[in-house]
């Protein structure tokens, strides 16, 4: 048995012994969004064949009977995909030529434009030590960076719901919103999704959710930048990778 099978046969192991004792356990929908989240990584490293049996087994383990038999579908989409997490390419964030900040992603360089923008981060994630859960492939210094902006959109509808389901749904968009965005963009936001301030996040439905997500974007600030084609090997000027604590990042 391989070091990464029996890691995985002792992590579901003990998540059935941690339920059969009343310990914290998982539900249907938590197996089933981490599911999809490998499969977002699959997609982002271009593994569509991964992408599609991630969808699929996903779909299978929402309608499981048990947490349990979730917990198998999960673990027989692992046995087929030989328990390989997709490589993602790491992005680089630096400044071009002209002193703008930019992101060189495998295929392109964002240049300019706003920070959510450039970091295909729609919903201003911040960095932090649980980014990799909600699919982040790196930080630059203060958000976080997501392969494509479909990536960066269910990481916000994801994170919202994860992070803040007690707050109601005014607290939340104040604390996740970019200081940039303005006094009213709160306002404008409920207004927008025809949602009450004093809603709770655990309350909304995933289309509520998805609502937010999408207005959040422009009244946070979105703004285009430059998009350049990548060219394999050639240097696009003062650029790392692990920036935490390193250069200050522009967050316009």
């Amino acid at each position: 048995m391989g070091l990464i099978r029996w890691l995985l046969n002792l992590l579901l192991g003990s998540k059935a012994a941690s339920r059969r004792a009343g310990g914290t356990e998982e539900s249907i929908e938590d197996v089933a969004d981490r599911i999809d989240r490998f499969g977002d990584r699959c997609r982002n490293a271009g593994d569509t064949a991964g992408a599609d049996a991630a969808r699929d087994a996903s779909r299978k383990a929402r309608r499981a009977r048990s947490v349990e038999a979730a917990w198998q579908i999960e673990r027989d989409l692992l046995n087929k995909r030989g328990h390989r997490e997709p490589k993602i390419v790491k992005p680089l964030t630096g400044r071009d030529s002209r002193g703008e900040p930019m992101v060189r992603y495998r295929n392109e360089t964002r240049v300019g434009g706003s920070v959510g923008w450039r970091n295909n981060n729609p919903g201003y994630i911040r960095c932090d030590d649980r980014l990799s859960r909600y699919g982040a492939i790196s930080c630059d210094g203060e958000y976080a960076i997501f392969e494509d902006e479909a990536a960066g959109r269910g990481a916000m509808v994801e994170y919202l719901r994860q992070e803040y389901p007690s707050h109601t749904l005014e607290e939340a968009l104040r604390m996740q919103l970019p200081a940039e965005a303005g006094p009213d963009a709160v306002q404008r936001i409920l207004e927008n999704a025809r949602l009450e301030p004093g809603t709770r996040v655990e309350e909304l439905t995933l289309d509520q959710i998805g609502t937010v997500a999408d207005t959040f974007p422009d009244i946070a600030g979105w703004r285009l930048g430059e998009s350049v084609e990548a060219v394999p090997g050639e240097s696009s000027g003062p650029a790392w990778d692990d920036p935490a604590p390193g250069p200050a990042s522009d967050n316009s």
